[in-house]
């Protein structure tokens, strides 16, 4: 997500990254689950910020059993009804999706991996277990020297 640092202002403001990955047990990933996701990280983002939200860019990869097809182009059409907001959906092929939250995603799964084959780490067997480290290792705010393209 992209927003306006609200406490920024003129030739100081300043744009935020975020990236919101949701976990759960939940295996089916159908319009229903996300519509119930989207609901949490919007009443999160608005509580934690205050903004407003407008515009939603959403990337699906196309997965057989995930978010797709008929039910994602309903939820894409009911979005400004349920949320307040305009939607701009993208597709990729299955399995080929190489963006940059593509990259976002792959650091959350090889830490966790990491942790796992530590010979003290954590071994995780559901979400339940797996969120309460994710919390305490993985969402802090990070800065990084290199700029987005």
């Amino acid at each position: 997500m992209y927003y306006v640092d609200p406490s920024s202002h003129g030739s100081d403001q300043r744009t935020i990254k975020e990236y919101h990955f949701v976990l759960s047990d939940d295996r089916t990933h159908d319009p229903h689950w996300v519509k119930e996701a989207l609901r949490a990280i919007d009443a999160e983002i608005r509580q934690r910020t205050g903004l407003d939200i407008t515009l939603v860019w959403l990337w699906s990869d196309g997965c057989a059993g995930q978010f797709k097809s008929k039910n994602a182009f309903l939820s894409r059409a009911m979005s400004e009804a349920d949320f307040g907001w305009n939607v701009i959906h993208n597709f990729k092929a299955s399995g080929h999706g190489k963006g940059e939250v593509d990259g976002a995603a792959t650091l959350v799964k090889s830490a966790s991996h990491i942790e796992s084959l530590r010979p003290d780490g954590q071994r995780f067997r559901s979400a339940e277990q797996w969120f309460p480290w994710c919390v305490q290792h993985l969402s802090a705010v990070k800065s990084t020297p290199y700029q987005s393209r």
